[in-house]
């Protein structure tokens, strides 16, 4: 897989999409978030900063409503902002931090 990133530009409210060896003229506005590798239910490229709707789950113990995390990347790995079981594939993106940071709680 060839590194990918997105670049949020808060001057222009829009995305750019690069890959290593592409040339982009940063802003010290401009914030830089990662390509997971991995695409939602709906085939979207997962990138660090989105917000994604995690399916209801169930364990022994506890049932779990849906509920919407934030991607993070920390030590060296993507995660979500919370405690979920789930599968990567069934996550759903539904805005990104930059954009719609009201969708989640100030806790995700």
């Amino acid at each position: 897989m060839k590194l990918k990133f997105r670049i949020w530009s808060p001057m222009h409210e829009l995305f750019w999409y690069i890959k290593i060896g592409d040339q982009f003229d940063f802003k010290a506005t401009d914030v830089i978030e990662q390509y997971t590798g991995l695409k939602d239910k709906n085939n979207q490229e997962i990138c660090e900063g989105d917000i994604v709707n995690v399916p209801p789950y169930r364990t022994i113990s506890f049932n779990y409503p849906q509920e919407r995390l934030k991607v993070i990347y920390d030590n060296d790995r993507f995660r979500l902002s919370g405690v979920a079981d789930f599968a990567w594939y069934e996550l759903e993106i539904i805005g990104n931090i930059h954009e719609n940071n009201d969708l989640i709680d100030e806790e995700g």
